[in-house]
């Protein structure tokens, strides 16, 4: 399980989307996962060299809003593994502007300077 402290706390620091990845992971010409990376970086985001990776693998029921503005995001992760839904562990939801929502199997962070 992953330490939800711990992404919290690097969210507040890097707060602002700078990039949105959005990849499907394909075997034997089938559909596997789909997975959504957060790039986030520190205000102002165009002179980011300091930045957080969420990538949340195995993505289901994914809402985008909108999202135009420059927002400081706001998750809320939910674990979910009670429930037992298939590949299913983490409930996603930016819950300040409601600009993204979903689930997923897993979360990697990652925190990098480029």
């Amino acid at each position: 399980m992953i330490d939800l402290k711990t992404i919290y706390t690097q969210i507040k620091k890097y707060g602002y989307i700078k990039e949105m990845n959005f990849s499907r992971e394909v075997e034997y010409g089938v559909c596997c996962s789909f997975d959504l990376e957060l790039v986030l970086c520190e205000y102002p985001c165009y002179d980011a060299d300091d930045m957080l990776s969420l990538k949340f693998i195995g993505v289901k029921d994914l809402q985008i809003n909108d999202f135009d503005n420059l927002f400081r995001i706001v998750l809320d992760i939910v674990p979910i593994f009670e429930m037992q839904l298939e590949n299913l562990n983490y409930s996603v939801k930016e819950i300040e502007n409601d600009m993204i929502s979903f689930k997923c199997k897993n979360i990697i962070i990652n925190s990098y300077n480029t």
